[in-house]
């Protein structure tokens, strides 16, 4: 695992920690450390080298969220990726504003794959059968 992934799980611990203990009505600390510790080894196995490497969709996806300035918006043309041009895109045209990237064109592309898995883990969090189902747990 790499920087950017040791950072990610991080902040994934963190954020399933907190939906753990205050989601359910009944607050439960050390329940929701035996959450967070058990799903360790799950997020840490999904995560490896995730971020080393862009599928072939990737590629494309990712350099028109990246730079919604100077893109043709293809993606968005076709119907696709849009989710991804509204949350990403956003992100990285204030991101574009503070910061030059320049120097190692690969880190937006790492940061852009770091942000599209995070919203797909708080997508998997806010799922109805994955609240149900930690709700039946208490």
């Amino acid at each position: 695992m790499n920087i950017f992934e040791y950072n990610l799980l991080v902040v994934c611990l963190i954020t399933l920690f907190l939906y753990a203990y205050y989601i359910p009505r009944k607050k439960n600390f050390k329940f929701s450390i035996f959450i967070t510790i058990v799903l360790i080894p799950v997020l840490c196995f999904s995560m490896s080298n995730s971020l080393s490497f862009l599928t072939v969709d990737e590629t494309y996806i990712i350099r028109e969220a990246t730079d919604l300035k100077n893109s043709d918006m293809r993606q968005w043309n076709l119907g696709a990726s849009r989710t991804t041009d509204l949350t990403i895109g956003t992100i990285f045209s204030i991101l574009n504003l503070l910061t030059d990237f320049s120097k190692n064109v690969n880190i937006p592309k790492i940061i852009a794959k770091a942000l599209h898995w995070y919203m797909g883990f708080i997508s998997i969090l806010w799922h109805p059968s994955f609240s149900s189902l930690h709700f039946q747990l208490k």
